[in-house]
């Protein structure tokens, strides 16, 4: 138990309750480490004691602006001044003889509580071994985050890489996340929370006070109080105060909304990857796969082997890429976009339409086809051997780098229009006119490349002339700009499949984007 200040009170029933259950045949102490400001401070002496001379408890003191050491015998608990011994409970966590006593109790299956501030429970989690976190469980004052200093949506949309898959970008080491316009970091959470690292990992990047509200966290003091421990001390910038009403609506509806859709999509995606493709196995028999070359393009790279289930998730992840997220990203929220541009849209509306004749755009459309058909065959072929063969495995990674380009290009669009909202005075147009053009016809090109670089690496896989049989069979699912998803009523994020259109009534209706 670790306590600071008031927070010591909770733990008086802990303690009383010890005190009536029957005592451990091995002699087992429980462990209280208090920190206090002064001694006079100190509460609940007398329990206390009792509780050291019946051989329930063993504890350590600690006082701020005191420097003296408690020793617990006789009829009182008396004090020993010594020079210098003053300071925080993380001081005596981090003492050699504390920290072993933690590691051991810990190791033999005790759990640890602390009750405090958020600012002591953030001083304790830097003190204690990150394997000691599994086992936390934390109760903070319950009081509004004190904020210091802003970020901007272009920064925050950028702290969302979990995976470390885009590196260099200057900003993988930052998860944040914003609730009611806090900005938290995410990283120490991931190992805390008791529904598991995922949905934290669905919002890094985002707004999630949506999603806060939604399950009642608001509503739980003990809960909303933990936030004050991942306070990052900035709260997100409100640019659309300083926008005139028609630029606001154009940032808040198009710019912001398609960078959120964006980050969620890229989660989404990042965390499909990471779950079902570089880790986790279904079945014993992937335990013992072991590691082979994959080569592309005279490129070799040695990697562990992938079980042909796991390559079923590869394709179904990059299917709901092609098929789900790219045309609800260029849906709603991008014709927001695109509408503050004027007469400019149609250009937009041609360039998007001379994309989606290409044969390139066709070709894509059959990825998923090809990609099953081959996954078929060769787990009818496979006798003993249930990995994903080298050819095929590199491909895939090839395709997988390809869709990881794609979202982080149009991002880095995205991004520099954002900041001419937040770097500007109102109004942006017609001034800024030429930096929001360069943007989405830079967005469109990436969009082109995309589909040039998946088109190359399926028909040196598969040969132009199965790419192009399978492309002429009638009735080819479009995907891509040309996808025909009117509405996804819950987020991206689910884990279920998207309900769309329609066929299945969902149990919260949620328009993606809103």
């Amino acid at each position: 138990m670790i306590a600071g200040g008031t927070g010591l009170a909770p733990f008086r029933a802990f303690w009383q309750q010890l005190a009536m259950a029957p005592r451990p045949a091995n002699g087992y102490k429980h462990l209280l480490i208090v920190g206090q400001r002064t001694r006079k401070n100190m509460p609940f002496e007398n329990e206390i004691l009792a509780m050291v001379m019946a051989n329930i408890l063993d504890v350590e003191i600690i006082f701020s602006a005191d420097e003296c050491k408690p020793s617990f015998s006789g009829n009182e608990i008396t004090y020993e001044d010594i020079p210098g011994r003053k300071g925080y409970i993380d001081k005596v966590i981090r003492d050699v003889a504390v920290e072993e006593r933690l590691a051991k109790m810990i190791e033999n299956g005790a759990f640890l509580f602390l009750c405090g501030t958020g600012a002591l429970a953030r001083t304790a989690l830097d003190a204690i071994d990150s394997c000691l976190c599994n086992r936390f469980d934390i109760f903070t004052s319950l009081k509004q985050p004190k904020t210091r200093g802003t970020i901007d949506f272009s920064e925050l949309c950028q702290c969302n890489d979990f995976v470390g898959v885009r590196k260099g970008k200057g900003k993988e080491k930052r998860l944040l996340l914003v609730i009611n316009a806090g900005v938290y970091d995410m990283k120490k959470l991931f190992s805390l929370h008791p529904g598991g690292d995922s949905m934290l990992k669905l919002y890094c990047g985002m707004d999630a006070t949506k999603a806060w509200n939604a399950v009642k966290h608001s509503e739980t003091p003990e809960v909303a109080a933990m936030l004050e421990m991942f306070d990052t001390k900035q709260h997100l910038r409100n640019v659309e105060i300083n926008l005139v009403d028609g630029e606001n609506d154009w940032y808040r509806h198009g710019w912001k909304a398609m960078t959120n859709t964006l980050v969620e999509i890229q989660n989404a995606i990042s965390l499909a990857f990471e779950k079902n493709w570089d880790s986790g196995t279904y079945s014993l028999a992937e335990k013992d796969l072991g590691e082979h070359f994959t080569v592309w393009e005279r490129k070799a790279v040695w990697r562990s082997k992938c079980s042909l289930l796991k390559g079923e998730f590869f394709i179904s992840t990059h299917n709901r890429l092609w098929s789900l997220f790219l045309p609800t990203l260029f849906g709603d929220d991008f014709d927001e976009l695109l509408s503050g541009m004027g007469d400019r849209t149609d250009y937009y509306d041609l360039r998007m339409e001379e994309l989606q004749d290409k044969e390139e755009h066709r070709i894509c459309d059959v990825i998923f086809p090809l990609l099953k058909q081959e996954l078929d065959r060769v787990s009818v072929a496979a006798v003993e051997d249930i990995a994903v063969p080298a050819e095929l495995h590199a491909l895939m990674e090839e395709v997988r780098s390809v869709d990881d380009a794609l979202l982080e290009g149009i991002k880095s669009y995205l991004i520099a229009g954002l900041a001419v909202f937040e770097n500007h005075k109102s109004p942006l147009l017609p001034a800024f006119h030429a930096n929001f053009d360069s943007c989405i016809v830079g967005i469109l090109n990436e969009f082109d490349i995309f589909m040039s670089k998946l088109a190359l690496l399926v028909i040196t896989y598969f040969g132009d002339e199965k790419v192009k049989r399978v492309a002429d069979r009638p009735n080819v699912k479009r995907g891509g700009l040309g996808g025909d998803v009117d509405h996804t009523f819950r987020h991206l994020t689910d884990k279920d499949e998207m309900i769309i259109r329609g066929q299945v009534t969902p149990k919260c209706p949620m328009h993606l984007g809103s």
